[in-house]
């Protein structure tokens, strides 16, 4: 792709974008304060709008914040590693050399995201995906020269566009920049910026131009092979493109698409996702009115207008603490409108709060105060929000977290940052397996099953002990270790198991021959004793 094609196709995806952008201004304004206007691009800090006046209720912004952080905490907790890599082959995972190994590529590829900008940028990331319904999130190496890890950006959705191809992955990235001539200047110094003296207006230093960053795939790109590619072969090129002239400001590759597309839900046949806020977004309107219309009232009843005749006032009048107002007559002046109740209006404010707590799962979310929950009813409330949540993280799991950790891995690889693979390992197939809060508990209704089970067997057993025999104990104490989320590295190996069972039975066959000894030796000195005695009778 030149320089002319990015512009035109940068400008047709902004164009086609903007019925949507209404709706994302609205959502931005309302629920998500500061994370830009989609119809101003900022050129100035001065442009930026700090004072949101025209919110009179913060339930929405709350709400949003709030189910943003939640899946932060339980998807990808910061303190603690949310996932897992496992073999496909059920027989490597039970090696312990393979076992060992893979325990220490999860182990680099946590400290990888740990070190860099992940936990900061998700949090962005995510907050994107519960208001705008899409997020995008990039990642790349810091420096291609000597390893210094990697870095991650969340592309604002205002500045962020994107094409799909036929298979339904992202085929191009799209992202607005906006840099002053020096900032030109210094991101890309090879190019001569002489031309833009003439487009700074009033000799305004701090005017910025729109920088159009594109990631496309080639034709004919090379994937990565084991060996380094230069930069301009790579499979995926990116060019800088200055906007308004179409002038390549600078070009290279990555190996990978390094951008991740994410959609809370997806309509068929869109590209860009919706979320809760598109579902509640009247709501949110109405409360804001209603809210400022309450506000009004209550100030009118706080500071009533007042009526009176023409002549009824001698002085002016005087609302002030402990103010004095000389009037022609005691009844010349008086309330114009009447005492207004205002619980009319606080049941509707209620129902609309609850309304937009509700889309927003808040509800779901928050445990109770008091009395103070159960574990059950914990667990309980726990399912109910994994079962709410299963569509929109299965799909997280697919556009985001995937490629993202198998992306890492490969970045990991390139740099030599993983340790080196057993002999026969190097075409494994790995499965990911994610281990943090939530998929633990869309994993516990499984696991409850199963100890529902085994303990109907056991109490069936009792009547008829041949019930037992249908049950594998192995396979069901691992499958329920690994749904409960317990480490491969804390249950031991088939192999290991099997000579726990060899050495058990060779002991219990010991303690039978010592056994049965003894007895026959007990047998025989009781012999021997009896034959004394019947000599000794006779």
């Amino acid at each position: 792709m030149d320089g002319q094609m990015i512009r035109l196709r940068f400008d047709a995806l902004v164009s086609q974008r903007q019925t949507l952008d209404n709706t994302f201004q609205a959502i931005e304004r309302y629920i998500v304060p500061y994370r830009g206007n989609f119809f101003q691009p900022s050129t100035s800090m001065l442009e930026v709008e700090w004072r949101r006046r025209f919110i009179y209720d913060s339930t929405a912004p709350v709400a949003c914040d709030t189910l943003a952080s939640k899946i932060h905490t339980n998807l990808t907790s910061p303190s603690i590693r949310w996932f897992e890599l496992r073999f496909r082959n059920q027989e490597l995972n039970n090696d312990q050399i393979a076992k060992e190994w893979i325990e220490a590529v999860q182990e680099e590829i946590w400290q990888a995201l740990l070190e860099s900008d992940f936990n900061m940028e998700i949090a962005e990331t995510y907050l994107d995906l519960c208001s705008f319904g899409t997020a995008i999130l990039f990642e790349e190496e810091i420096s291609e020269d000597d390893w210094d890890g990697i870095t991650f950006t969340a592309i604002p959705i205002k500045d962020g566009y994107f094409e799909m191809g036929a298979d339904g992955n992202v085929l191009r990235i799209y992202r607005r920049l906006q840099y002053t001539r020096l900032q030109l200047e210094d991101k890309f110094p090879d190019y001569d910026f002489e031309f833009l003296a003439g487009m700074d207006q009033d000799n305004n230093v701090d005017q910025k131009h729109d920088v159009i960053f594109c990631v496309y795939k080639r034709n004919g790109g090379k994937e990565y092979e084991g060996k380094r590619i230069a930069p301009k072969n790579r499979e995926y090129g990116y060019k800088y493109v200055l906007h308004n002239s179409a002038e390549v400001l600078d070009e290279g590759g990555y190996y990978e698409m390094p951008a991740y597309v994410s959609r809370w839900k997806k309509v068929s046949g869109a590209d860009w996702g919706h979320s809760p806020a598109f579902v509640c977004l009247s709501d949110i309107l109405q409360l804001n009115e209603t809210v400022q219309a309450t506000s009004e009232a209550r100030i009118k009843e706080i500071d009533p207008p007042m009526k009176t005749t023409e002549r009824g006032l001698v002085t002016d009048l005087d609302l002030t603490t402990g103010g004095l107002t000389m009037v022609t007559e005691m009844d010349q002046l008086e309330r114009l409108l009447p005492p207004n109740p205002m619980s009319f209006s606080d049941v509707e404010i209620e129902r609309l709060q609850e309304s937009i707590r509700s889309v927003y799962f808040t509800n779901k979310l928050d445990l109770k105060e008091s009395p103070a929950m159960t574990a059950t009813e914990v667990m309980a409330r726990l399912q109910q929000m994994m079962e709410l949540f299963a569509p929109t993280l299965g799909r997280l799991q697919a556009d985001l977290l995937d490629p993202l950790i198998e992306m890492t891995y490969r970045t990991l690889a390139r740099n030599g940052q993983l340790p080196s693979p057993p002999q026969g390992l190097v075409q494994a197939d790995l499965d990911i397996e994610y281990t943090g809060p939530i998929p633990r508990a869309q994993k516990n209704e499984r696991a409850q099953s199963m100890s529902m089970w085994i303990g109907e067997l056991a109490g069936l057993g009792q009547a008829i002990p041949e019930i037992l025999d249908v049950v594998d104990s192995d396979a069901l104490a691992r499958g329920l270790g690994f749904d409960r989320g317990v480490p491969a590295k804390m249950m031991k190996t088939e192999e290991e198991v099997a000579e726990i069972r060899k050495q058990r039975n060779e002991q219990q066959q010991q303690a039978q021959q010592m056994a049965m000894l003894e007895q026959a030796s007990k047998s025989a000195k009781n012999l021997g004793a009896a034959e004394a005695d019947g000599m000794q009778m006779q």
